[in-house]
């Protein structure tokens, strides 16, 4: 999601810039809620990415059920050292 918070700032990838990276997508790129002529001044992008996101991937999936603190404790327990974080 492009972030148009109004301003050409310091580190801000330009529109061609994204439009570049989209070009070395694997299967896709494209933009989702941006007006390409108004970016970083398109202040409706928050709104246009929540509809464009329902218009243009159609397939919705249920949420999982949460784990139990069982389940999670045998989780812990079987990844204990793959990771760098500790639960205590």
């Amino acid at each position: 999601m492009l972030f148009s918070h109004g301003v050409d700032s310091v580190g801000l990838p330009s529109i061609e810039r994204w439009r570049q990276i989209f070009q070395k997508a694997k299967k896709q790129g494209n933009f989702v809620g941006v007006d390409q002529e108004k970016y970083p001044r398109h202040f409706a992008s928050m709104i246009r990415y929540h509809t464009d996101l329902k218009r243009l991937i159609l397939a919705r999936y249920p949420l999982p059920t949460s784990l139990s603190l069982a389940q999670l404790d045998q989780f812990i327990d079987q990844e204990k050292g793959n990771f760098r974080v500790k639960f205590t």
